[in-house]
């Protein structure tokens, strides 16, 4: 076998993310119901109609992260860390670039993104980190911080320790 051909990518899951599954499946109904009402209260007009739609839309758009929450994945390949969540988030870091690690529970910002309890996607705003990037099945507790210097990003690995070793030896076959 030649010494040059490139080892698989090491994959590392999240920690359970059927709670944030439930909690968008919930939000969905609640958008769409509420969008239905209109409906129900003044059938056949225009605006009631709009409003359906417009709050159908986002129903469907909370129900389609609901889908791919279970495919967030953590990858380390021999130069970057991937981190995705099916195919509306995608993060790859050089891992070069990374300055730190970190565990930390966060303090969430009044003003924030895509995070609720089970879930915390897209830019999420802390009070006491800033912005960070996120990809994981918690908004606050046991948050794997990795800072690039001028970005940050939080992961909620279920191998924490195995992630950061990977990470650390330069990916896997480095």
């Amino acid at each position: 076998m030649s010494s040059d051909l490139t080892p698989p990518p090491r994959v590392f899951h999240p920690t359970s993310p059927w709670a944030g599954v439930l909690s968008l499946v919930a939000l969905a109904l609640v958008v769409t119901a509420i969008g239905a009402v209109g409906l129900v209260v003044e059938p056949g007009d225009t605006t009631s109609i709009i409003v359906a739609v417009v709050f159908g839309l986002l129903g469907a758009a909370f129900l389609g992260l609901a889908v791919c929450l279970p495919l967030m994945k953590y990858t380390v390949t021999r130069d970057h860390l991937v981190v995705t969540c099916g195919p509306v988030l995608r993060y790859r870091i050089a891992l070069n670039d990374i300055r730190r690690i970190t565990r930390a529970d966060l303090t969430i910002s009044l003003v924030s993104s895509m995070r609720m309890p089970g879930v915390a996607l897209f830019s999420v705003r802390y009070t006491d980190v800033g912005l960070v990037r996120m990809c994981a099945t918690r908004a606050t507790r046991g948050i794997l911080l990795i800072d690039t210097g001028n970005r940050r990003y939080g992961i909620t690995p279920v191998d924490v320790d195995g992630l950061i070793q990977a990470i650390r030896d330069g990916g896997p076959g480095a």
